[in-house]
């Protein structure tokens, strides 16, 4: 009986037509594995925003790509379910609303990891708010249809058109529980749509943002899992039907969930005699036909079997009677064959083996060439007693005949199929010897000679730079006592207000710089102070930028300053950037004051990662000169410390826009009689004054300003200590 399409719901069908576009594995499983690929690359991306360590580009450009593929397939499908709803029975639809279920997941799980992009492009956030409303309209749209099928008890091979029409038809065990779950999730769509949008549309970052983003990521990784357990669950509690057409047709949706599944069809198939000719009729022999039989035509499947059998005196099962024809089949003695089995996987499930014909022109191969595909096949255990002679004796030719030859690899004689897996590898290594042909060009030897002659390996290990001493970065920091000044860092970059950060415009440097370059004067003059770059000595380096935060070196006549920059994309991106300085400073009673910071967002020229490490030395000498008036000249000494030797190079060329400025700012200090001196510290180790920089950078970097008002830095554009054009 089949499904009354033209409205009538009252006749409700045996059978249930299949979808495998629908739910096919391959729909499945592209649903699910691009999930879980979405969520892995939010989390990673989550984490590294809470390590502050990188912005993951590439991460974010794949986790955007599988985003848009996910929302797009996940309101196609559901569109294509309300299309089909007067075809599409109700397992179908409540695959459709899972799978939604899941694209839900995946967009959530971007919108957290990504904010900050959708933020900033209103071309994307728009677009991003209209997707989730259209997937919010099907989605409840499409729970609202499973709500009613549940609650009505819709029969599983009516269309989901049909819950509209129908009166209920009792009350299933578990209906009380089925439309809460439903109810929950239906009013959890909505109130994750609103949350979302107020998320999406909110200009600030409140410090409990990162809480939120982990918070969120846990709960649609249990979304996830529980979409897809649901989704294994449906497809393995679906009934077997019992209609042997039906089974042979069905799609591959219908027996991905479990393998017993296939179990379980097969031992509910009818019933059929032990009839002999039957099973001749229809036995086809590697892909030829029985010559007894008189149909023509071609066939290997259990279906031109089973149509053939009578379904009158029916006493063994099907398994049963297959086994049985195996058996006749093997051993059955012709006059033109020799039969013998070779397992198969395929038609597993109505016959263990498929006998082949083994014709005179197969024997004749085997013999010419016993090395052959066809020849290790029929090396079996099945195989007729006159065939494994024939098979030992041209084996035994051929050993003879390699032997008069001369040849290195001589074939042991046969003794029939391995019954070891020892023996089998040892009968491979013997028949599959490697050649000793020379080389025949300069490249074959060397190829070969850097497979046998290893290079020696130094008996010391040889260290390049200072990423290779851990263990000596952690004796020094022991020695120094580094752990509590790193507390007062971490404590100090948390207290820090983002609404100090300010931005700044280095176009008018460069521009200065071209102007006064059209005149063709060489500039000559150098830094005016010191430069002390220990690249080559990085325990001394890392040693001296500890001793600076020691009591040793507590000066009120000292003034140390710590910088460091931060770019992500090159001069190709023109955003995240921007720089920081950090210092503290010696108070009259002797002891340490507060660390204080200064965040920078640059905005205009590109920039890469060096360039923003030079603006941030620049940054420093002005802070100093600053701090050098509020102190009314007790300071004599000024120091800088950056992690980057380009902004030490270029801070002594007088010929380079930035190294200029640089220039003209120490000149000024040096013109006071303060001693200015730059030095170069090992980056990412620990160094604390080094590391306020790099958070107050990181966080200058990705600051969004949202309602606060943007202050632009001019604090360089004075005149004090330029030089004449």
């Amino acid at each position: 009986m089949t499904v009354d399409f033209s409205g009538n719901c009252s006749v409700v069908p045996d059978t249930t037509p299949t979808d495998a576009g629908v739910a096919g594995a391959g729909t499945l499983l592209s649903f699910i594995i691009t999930n879980f690929i979405s969520l892995g690359l939010s989390a990673i991306i989550i984490l590294l925003g809470l390590r502050k360590s990188t912005s993951a580009p590439i991460c974010r450009k794949l986790l955007l790509s599988f985003s848009d593929q996910q929302i797009i397939t996940g309101i196609g499908i559901q569109s294509i379910g309300l299309a089909k709803m007067k075809y599409m029975v109700p397992y179908h639809f409540f695959i459709i609303w899972l799978l939604s279920l899941l694209s839900t997941a995946t967009n959530l799980a971007t919108l957290l990891a990504l904010v900050n992009d959708f933020k900033r492009d209103w071309v994307l956030r728009w677009l991003r708010q209209f997707f989730m409303l259209v997937n919010l309209l099907l989605g409840v749209l499409s729970g609202i249809f499973i709500l009613q099928s549940v609650m009505k008890n819709l029969e599983p091979t009516l269309p989901i058109a049909c819950v509209w029409e129908v009166e209920k038809r009792g009350t299933p065990s578990n209906a009380a529980l089925s439309v809460a779950g439903t109810i929950a999730v239906i009013a959890g769509q909505v109130i994750v749509f609103v949350l979302s949008t107020l998320y999406l549309h909110t200009r600030t970052n409140p410090r409990w943002m990162k809480s939120l983003q982990a918070v969120g990521l846990v709960i649609l990784f249990a979304m996830g899992v529980g979409a897809t357990l649901r989704v294994v669950m449906t497809a393995d509690q679906m009934h077997p039907t019992t209609n042997v057409e039906q089974l042979l047709d069905a799609s591959v949706h219908q027996i991905w969930g479990s393998p017993r599944l296939a179990n379980s069809k097969t031992n509910n198939l009818t019933l059929v005699p032990r009839n002999q000719q039957s099973y001749q009729q229809d036995i086809f022999t590697n892909g030829h036909q029985d010559p007894g039989s008189p149909r023509s035509g071609i066939t290997s499947t259990p279906r031109r079997l089973l149509n053939s059998f009578s379904q009158e005196g029916t006493s063994r099962p099907l398994w049963n009677a297959a086994s049985d024809l195996s058996e006749r089949v093997l051993y059955s003695e012709t006059p033109s064959v020799a039969p013998f089995a070779v397992s198969r996987k395929q038609d597993a499930a109505v016959a263990p083996h498929v006998a082949l014909d083994v014709s005179a022109q197969d024997r004749e191969n085997v013999e010419k060439n016993p090395f052959s595909y066809h020849a290790r096949r029929l090396l079996s255990n099945r195989a007729s007693e006159s065939l494994q002679t024939r098979l030992a004796i041209a084996l035994q030719n051929r050993s003879i005949a390699y032997q008069k030859m001369g040849k290195r690899a001589q074939i042991p004689m046969y003794t029939g199929p391995p019954k070891t897996r020892n023996e089998v590898q040892r009968r491979r290594s013997q028949h599959h010897v490697k050649p000793t042909v020379p080389p025949k060009a300069r490249h074959e030897v060397r190829v070969r000679r850097s497979q046998y002659h290893v290079k020696p390996q130094p008996d010391v290990k040889i260290i390049t730079g200072h990423k290779s001493l851990g263990i000596w970065k952690e004796k020094s920091a022991e020695k120094f006592n580094i752990r509590p000044e790193l507390h007062l860092v971490n404590a100090a970059a948390a207290l820090y207000d983002k609404r100090n950060i300010q931005t700044v415009v280095p176009n008018r440097y460069f521009k200065r710089f071209k102007t006064s370059s059209r005149k063709h004067r060489k500039r000559t003059s150098t830094f005016p102070g010191t430069i002390e770059v220990l690249t080559n000595k990085p325990i001394c380096a890392l040693e001296n930028a500890y001793r600076e935060h020691t009591a040793q070196k507590m000066d009120q006549s000292r003034l140390v300053l710590w910088t460091d920059g931060s770019a992500s994309g090159g001069r190709k991106n023109d955003k995240y950037r921007g720089f920081a300085v950090a210092w503290r400073r010696t108070t009259e009673q002797g002891s340490w004051s507060g660390w204080e910071a200064a965040g920078y967002q640059v905005q205009g020229t590109k920039l890469d990662a060096q360039g923003m490490e030079t603006l941030a030395i620049m940054k420093a000498l002005v802070k100093a000169l600053k701090l050098v008036r509020q102190t009314a000249g007790k300071i004599k000494a000024v120091a800088i410390y950056t992690d980057s030797t380009n902004a030490l190079f270029i801070a002594n060329r007088p010929n380079d826009a930035l190294g200029r400025i640089i220039i003209e700012k120490a000149r000024f200090l040096a013109q006071l009689g303060i001693k200015v001196s730059l030095h170069w510290c090992p980056g990412h180790s620990k160094i604390p004054g080094n590391e306020l920089a790099d958070m107050i950078a990181g966080m200058a970097r990705s600051h969004i300003y949202g309602n606060n008002p943007e202050v632009i830095d001019l604090s360089d554009d004075d005149d004090e200590g330029e030089e004449d054009e």
